[in-house]
């Protein structure tokens, strides 16, 4: 069999069944097989991967061509089956361009159809076709319009060609949309099949003749007799017609049924007083008869449910717009540039409405200057003419079908029967849903897929006008009915639409009150007013009324603290970034609301295997799950002292491994949700499993192994049924990533080494390195195939690796910072058939690549903070991502919609400063804030509000009138606090971690993440010198009394004093065996203090170098370390905060153990003594900063920042998981017991 033959036979049989053309892929694999081709060679030969015919396309293709041709199909064969099913006498080649219908009969032969024509079903008939056309005796347009110039419906004309004259058809039907085309399509198609008929006629129905006017102007045409006497029966004359129809070939178009069709609740029936034409309908469609009657609506009237079907005489056309081709020629015709993407984005806001778009491309033309980008800038599509034609439509509807459509309209997409069902509240909506989804379908006003029901979007526009004006109406008037029984937004639904519902329903709503009231305030006090008298009037009444009042006035200022929400129902209440605090919801009803979420900086995300639940680890040290579906959060596991790097779920879903900074790995059992096992290195101290952080976790794909990294430069697979571990030989520098290849024999593991390592699994041995990055590789993932390794590291590249031949294939430069994730999508790339590469950065951004192309296809941009992880779902349907700013997203990453966003909030303390005269304290959080506290009133005075990440140091000047800061978004600001100006200080290239103004304030000094120490002139905010030296981060500085020496550490474990001069460096001798966190100089600038994560306190001597001696007592890191001004009692005291969750304090002169200080809940991450010396502050990631005697130990007083939901009374509510309740007790809510207010 010739391949024309061939792919007209198969593209036409798949056309008959999926109203579809071949692909050109599908083209390809075909003509591939004819020649006997393998995919490789079929591959080579075309612009399609291998994996993509050979794993994709080819599969799905072969069930189909199975599927519609009912016996197995595959490459093999496929000659063999359409040789048998199609033999050469039944199959006439055609050009490929040529449409199927060209081989339709002509009403002068009697030659059978061919191509598909033999497969279906053809009526007998005692009297050809031929006979019944012969010579065309007559026929009538009446008054149908010229279709002039016509565009595409190729397809469509084929179908109803296929349908009436291979078919032979009685009763057609044309159904679509006002301005859709129909009757242009009506009489294009008149005009090419009316010479296979005798008589011709056209009819409009648009003024609503009466049944007996029509069958006497038919019987009349058909009969060609003027003069004969027409029965008043209608039965009788539709008997006589129906007589000349059966030996007389005839075409009848009758144009523009729905006028005659019923308004309201009975869709699709005729009014009474045309009942007749019901009649027609049903004996044309039943009877014996050679002729056609092609009938156009807006509406389906219900006589063609019953008798429609294949294989049957009755058929209807569901009539859609046009496709973009044939549209654009349209806008080309009046004039407008056709230039991509404009005028695709026009095609697609009007659906390929015929209609629509000319009145839209006139619009252009006279109103925006021939710019389409101008139109749709505008804002509204829907432009007088299509309006009126759409007002037309509405005014039909019933009171059930205009409610279900502005669900639909709210919906703003597909929306499924079961979530209308969920989203009404009404039992007799709910009652007639069904019969009002099916009569909206007949009315051509919905579209419906196997995703559900929608709107287009001219009518979404039109339906969402009438909604708003509804709505305001009601809200002017306080007669509620809609307002109640339909919402203005949804918690629970994808963010992207939350966002169109706010943009395009709440907004407009809220800016025509505050026409109406003159003003939000006048708006706030309506809205406030209404809740009042319903809480009085309608306690508990279901519905939307509270959550719409809600939304309307967190719109209007989100600050709703000390309102009274109690004893309402506020269903969908989007209640995140929402200030709540002491605001009353007792008794209310919060179902399917969202609120912030107790969350840290997400570091690192999963998927579960089922794509069902994602893992996120923070630093907090909480582990949280997530119902992917929703956004809910479905349970925290606690156990990490500290942040927890790296997340994995075992292969069976069953498990979560999780490392941490505390330097354990920990398995979690899914079902009971409690920690089932911390891997022990038994050479490891304190029940630790490595000596320094946990970086990385991964198991291994058949679940029994897992492999960990760890900063202390080992590489650790543990038999999790054993819980042996093997440990790697020893590397060079810290490890960040570590993953299994998916045959597991392999494991890939990066770190700062600047390199990535293959290592046999199961040996430890290492095969090979990867080299070619600058800077510290963080993360590694290999491609489904396993043939490609992707890694992205802090010089802002992303390589991908030929893992079989080890070298480097390209590198990925977009990315403006450090890459810290990458993720490769499990599904392929559906053009170009390369992998789908994901990558998470500090520039706050996540990307994605073709590996095949090698091309960006997206930047998601909607982080304000760096993003520390990405993760595809199982089946590549979503990309989740996590990262500095709180937030954990799930996206659609085709499209780059947002699908769902968790706000977190968690507002951990990291840094703390007294000012001079120690008046006000200064403190920095994970909440991006810097606030001044009055110590004497214990209150927060003022929040300073710049940093886009968490604040890690803050520090005042000596005369207190500047107080500097720094964090995670590489800025220095300098905060004038008399006249409230800011500055801020460009230069660091990674987290700024410390910050110190040298004695006499003319200096500030500030290092962190980039390894420099940087001198600013605080004047004028110049960078005077960049002190190098450290090779890794520098965790603390301190300026000596004198302020002639800086003193630095950090992660190298060594103590480096600076000559602030001549930035000569002078280094201690290693006396730490971890990493150094704090450092302090004694008020006489003689004795200087470091602090480790050793759990020790180093004392120097400064003028000699030497060291002399440690303070022990501590049992975790020691974060933070200050010495009092000035000696109490005859003894100089040390402070300390660490893990542990003590502060400390030490006599400096004997080396010993004063007080331990109790009380925090969390790591005490920063320290800082009082001027006067009688107060020590410390502050924790329990987000407290607590005030203690120095000389007693007592506890003073706690200062808290009021927290989003402070005081806010849930007592009684309703609607919540008892996971969710905790929550907002976290965030400060309140819950009385109900039993005492009894």
């Amino acid at each position: 069999m010739e391949f024309e033959e061939a792919y007209q036979v198969v593209d036409g049989v798949v056309f008959a069944r999926h109203a579809r053309h071949l692909t050109k892929a599908e083209v390809t694999i075909l003509r591939g097989a004819l020649e006997n081709q393998s995919y490789e060679a079929i591959a080579a030969h075309s612009q399609y991967s291998l994996n993509y015919l050979k794993r994709d396309v080819g599969p799905k293709f072969w069930k189909l061509l199975t599927d519609v041709l009912g016996e197995s199909v595959n490459k093999t064969n496929v000659v063999e089956v359409l040789q048998r099913r199609f033999p050469p006498p039944r199959v006439k080649r055609l050009p490929l361009q040529e449409s199927l219908y060209s081989t339709l009969p002509s009403a002068t032969t009697d030659e059978p159809a061919l191509s598909i024509a033999h497969l279906l079903p053809q009526e007998k008939a005692s009297t050809t076709m031929a006979e019944l056309a012969g010579k065309v005796h007559k026929k009538d347009w009446g008054e149908a319009v010229d279709s002039g110039i016509f565009y595409g419906r190729a397809e469509e004309l084929h179908q109803l060609k296929q349908w009436i004259l291979v078919e032979r058809c009685r009763l057609v039907g044309i159904v679509g949309a006002g301005g859709v085309g129909k009757t242009t399509l009506s009489v294009k198609l008149a005009d090419e099949i009316r010479d296979h008929f005798g008589y011709f006629i056209w009819r409009s129905l648009r003024h609503s003749p009466d049944i007996q006017t029509i069958l006497t102007d038919l019987i009349t045409f058909v009969s060609e007799d003027a003069s004969l006497e027409i029965p008043t029966d209608i039965n009788a004359a539709i008997t006589l017609l129906l007589n000349y129809l059966r030996r007389r070939r005839c075409l009848i178009v009758l144009d523009g049924a729905e006028v005659l069709l019923r308004r309201g609740d009975r869709s699709g029936r005729f009014e009474e007083q045309f009942s007749g034409y019901g009649e027609l309908l049903n004996r044309i469609g039943l009877e014996r008869h050679a002729s056609c009657l092609i009938i156009t609506s807006r509406e389906k009237p219900k006589e063609f449910t019953a008798q429609e079907g294949e294989g049957l005489p009755v058929r209807s056309l569901q009539l859609k717009g046009l496709d973009e081709q044939a549209s654009r020629e349209i806008l080309k015709a009046k004039g407008l540039p056709v230039a991509e993407p404009e005028s695709t984005a026009l095609v697609h806001c009007y659906r390929g409405n015929p209609f629509a778009l000319k009145v839209a491309a006139t619009a252009v033309k006279n109103l925006f200057n021939n710019q389409i980008a101008q139109l749709l800038s505008a804002g509204s599509i829907v432009f007088d003419g299509i309006q009126r034609l759409l007002e037309k439509q509405f005014e039909r509807l019933s009171t059930s079908e205009k409610k279900v459509m502005y669900w639909l309209a709210i919906h703003r997409e597909w929306m499924t029967l079961a979530d209308l069902r969920n989203d009404i509240i009404s039992p007799l909506l709910q009652a007639k849903l069904l019969d009002s989804l099916y009569a909206l379908g007949r009315r051509s006003l919905i579209e419906k897929s196997d995703a559900g029901f929608s709107l287009q979007p001219t009518v979404m526009e039109y339906v969402t006008e009438k909604f708003i004006e509804e709505v305001c109406e009601e809200i002017t008037t306080e007669k509620i009915e809609i307002f109640n029984s339909h919402t203005l937004i949804k918690a629970q639904t994808k963010a992207y639409l939350r966002e169109q519902q706010i943009r395009y329903i709440l907004d407009p709503i809220l800016s025509r009150l505050e026409a109406t009231f003159n003003g939000r305030d006048q708006v706030k006090q309506h809205i406030t007013a209404l809740v009042k008298r319903h809480q009085e009037q309608f306690t508990h009444r279901p519905g939307y009324l509270g959550s719409n009042s809600l939304n309307l006035l967190k719109k209007i200022d989100p600050d709703l603290s000390h309102s009274n929400f109690s004893n309402l129902v506020l269903w969908q209440a989007c209640l995140q970034d929402t200030r709540l605090q002491a605001a009353d919801f007792s008794q209310s009803n919060l179902a399917r609301s969202s609120f912030t979420e107790t969350l840290g900086n997400i570091l690192s995300v999963a998927v579960s295997p089922d794509g069902q639940t994602i893992a996120t680890g923070d630093d907090s040290g909480h582990i949280c799950l997530w119902e992917a579906a929703t956004g809910m959060k479905q349970a925290v596991l606690r156990g990490h002292e500290s942040w927890v790097r790296s997340v994995a779920f075992c292969p069976t879903g069953q498990k979560l491994a999780s490392g941490s900074h505390d330097q354990t790995v920990r398995l979690w059992d899914l079902t009971s949700l409690q920690c089932a096992q911390i891997l022990v290195d038994p050479e490891v101290a304190g029940d630790a499993s490595h000596r320094d952080w946990v970086g990385a976790v991964a198991f291994s794909p058949d679940g029994e192994w897992l492999v960990s990294g760890s900063h202390d430069f080992l590489v650790k697979r543990w038999h999790l049924a054993s819980g042996t571990r093997h440990k790697f030989p020893p590397c060079t520098h810290r490890i960040r990533s570590v993953t299994f290849s998916l045959d597991g024999q392999w494991i890939v593991t990066a770190g700062d080494d600047h390199q990535i390592s293959l290592w046999k699994a199961a040996t430890g041995e290492l095969i090979t390195t990867f080299q070619g990055h600058t800077a510290w590789v963080r993360s590694v993932a290999f491609s489904p195939d396993g043939q490609l390794l992707a890694s992205g590291g802090d010089d802002y590249q992303i390589w991908l690796w030929d893992v079989q031949r080890g070298e480097a294939i390209a590198s990925l430069a977009g990315h403006t910072n450090w890459v810290r994730s990458v993720a490769f999508c499990p599904t392929p790339h559906p053009e170009t058939g390369g992998w789908i590469l994901a990558s998470g950065s500090d520039d706050c951004s996540v990307k994605l690549w073709d590996t095949q192309t090698l091309a960006c296809l997206r930047s998601l941009d909607k982080h304000t903070g760096m993003v520390w992880s990405v993760a595809f779902s199982p089946t590549g349907d979503f990309l989740v991502s996590g990262g500095n700013d709180q937030t954990l997203r799930l996206w659609d990453w085709r499209t780059g919609n947002g699908l769902q966003t968790v706000q977190g909030y968690t507002a951990g303390v990291r840094a703390i400063a007294f000012s001079p005269k120690g008046q006000y304290l200064a403190s920095g959080s994970n909440d991006h804030t810097v606030r001044l506290w009055d110590v004497e009133a214990g209150r927060c005075d003022r929040v300073l509000v710049g940093h886009t990440g968490r604040v890690w140091c803050v520090a005042f000047s000596p005369d207190g009138h500047l107080l500097a800061s720094g964090g995670d978004d590489k800025s220095v600001r300098l905060w004038h606090l008399t006249t409230g100006e800011t500055q801020i200080l460009s230069g660091h290239c990674n987290f700024v971690q410390t910050v110190a103004f040298s004695p006499d304030g003319h200096l500030l000094a500030s290092a962190g993440h980039d390894r420099d120490i940087r001198f600013w002139d605080v004047a004028t905010g110049t960078c005077l010198r960049c002190l190098k030296g450290h090779q890794h981060w520098v965790q603390a500085i301190a300026f000596s009394p004198d302020g002639k020496t800086l003193a630095s550490v950090g992660d190298e474990m060594v103590l480096r004093l600076w000559d602030v001069a001549t930035g000569h460096c002078r280094t201690l001798n290693k006396h730490h065996a971890h990493r150094i966190r704090g450092v302090a100089f004694s008020e006489d600038g003689k004795t200087l203090a470091t602090s480790s994560d050793d759990q020790t306190i180093a004392l120097w001597d400064v003028e000699q170098g030497t060291y002399l001696g440690a303070l022990h007592g501590h049992t975790s890191g020691v974060q933070s370390v200050a010495f009092a001004p000035f000696a109490l009692d005859g003894r100089l005291l040390l402070a300390s905060g660490a893990d542990d969750k003590t502060v400390r304090l030490w006599d400096v002169n004997r080396q010993q153990e004063v007080q331990v200080l109790l009380g925090h809940e969390r790591w005490v991450r920063t320290v800082a003594f009082h001027p006067e010396g009688t107060l020590v502050a410390s502050g924790s990631q329990d987000e407290t900063i607590r005030l203690w005697d120095s000389r007693t130990g007592a506890l003073r007083r706690v200062l808290r920042v009021d927290r989003p939901y402070e005081n806010m009374n849930i007592t009684g509510i309703q609607g919540l998981t008892d996971l969710q309740k905790l929550t907002l007790r976290e965030l400060g809510a309140i819950e009385n017991d109900l039993t005492l207010l009894i």
